[in-house]
């Protein structure tokens, strides 16, 4: 089709054939005929007709969808290259933010986090919703644990008690502050419900085992009894 655009570029149908090459290229990244061709093609057939990217909310969506398909494939580089593109060149304010926090859990996925701590710091904006907030504190709080800045990064986990801050928390304490690290894992213990006389999942299981070694170096005896 692009061929036939090229070679015809006063034909009247050349609009109708630049229509169909666009709806052709949608189809394949937001209808999902591309997740039937290999992700490398996929990508590459992409970049060879990203000008028919469609603008607005179609196009976010379309390059996301690419990236989320790439990166599930351990193609971290070549996913983090679109979402950079687009931050760079597509999406401002809250949305912005919003693919600042996909592409710093790609970064930090790839072991970098240096870089994953500067997109969130350049993706920041007022009037974020509170849930992208949270994912934010706790990429930050994940980052700072990899360049093994422990004590920075209780930082970020401030005031919030969920599962996920907790978990960030016994890894933060774990060999560093064992009594820290016991009340952590107890109250991931508790929240997935393990108690006693109920058969435990292996999630369970580990949080419970973990716990107890937190306390034995605790020399919490009474805890561990």
């Amino acid at each position: 089709l692009r061929t036939a655009v090229s070679n015809f570029r006063g034909n009247p149908d050349a609009s109708k054939i630049t229509q169909k090459m666009e709806l052709a290229f949608k189809d394949l990244y937001l209808n999902g005929a591309a997740d039937k061709i290999p992700p490398v093609r996929s990508l590459a057939l992409f970049e060879e007709f990203k000008e028919l990217t469609p603008s607005g909310k179609n196009g976010d969506k379309l390059i996301q969808k690419l990236a989320e398909r790439l990166a599930a494939v351990d193609l971290l580089e070549e996913a983090a290259k679109l979402l950079e593109q687009q931050i760079q060149f597509r999406v401002t304010g809250v949305e912005k933010a919003r693919v600042g926090v996909q592409l710093a859990t790609l970064y930090i996925l790839d072991k970098k986090p240096e870089k994953a701590l500067t997109i969130l710091k350049g993706t920041d904006f007022a009037g974020q919703p509170e849930e992208v907030m949270r994912e934010r504190r706790l990429l930050n709080a994940r980052s700072l644990i990899d360049l093994k800045r422990r004590i920075d990064a209780l930082v970020p986990l401030e005031d919030d008690e969920s599962r996920e801050a907790d978990l960030l928390r016994s890894e933060i304490y774990w060999g560093k502050n064992w009594p820290k690290a016991a009340k952590a894992l107890q109250r991931l213990m508790i929240s997935t419900g393990a108690s006693p006389g109920r058969k435990l999942s292996e999630k369970q299981a580990q949080f419970v085992l973990n716990f107890g070694v937190a306390l034995a170096y605790s020399g919490n005896n009474r805890g561990i009894t």
